[in-house]
């Protein structure tokens, strides 16, 4: 999503690394583990009206097709978590509509 806004998103695989050693470590020390997902449901019924329509943007809002599905929708392929942080069948993961 955020590349599909212009951003430069090419150092963020930075942080995949550090992520995954800390990850490993949580899970050798049998601690639990949640994952959040920021998505909307797919008829869009979650999204904020001021999040949904930004004036003068011509940038893609969520919804809109991307390279990997619709943007920030649950169920579309870019909406996952990427294969190097992916949870364990047992790990909890929770999707949200919103950051915080």
């Amino acid at each position: 999503f955020g590349e599909a806004l212009g951003n430069d998103v090419s150092q963020l695989r930075k942080a995949i690394p550090p992520c995954q050693a800390l990850l490993e470590a949580a899970r050798n020390c049998g601690l639990t583990i949640l994952h959040t997902r920021e998505g909307h449901r797919p008829d869009l019924s979650d999204l904020h009206p001021h999040k949904r329509h930004r004036p003068g943007s011509r940038r893609p809002t969520i919804g809109q097709p991307g390279p990997f599905g619709r943007i920030l929708v649950r169920g579309e392929p870019g909406h996952d978590i990427i294969s190097d942080l992916y949870p364990l069948p047992t790990e909890t993961v929770i999707d949200k509509p919103g950051k915080g």
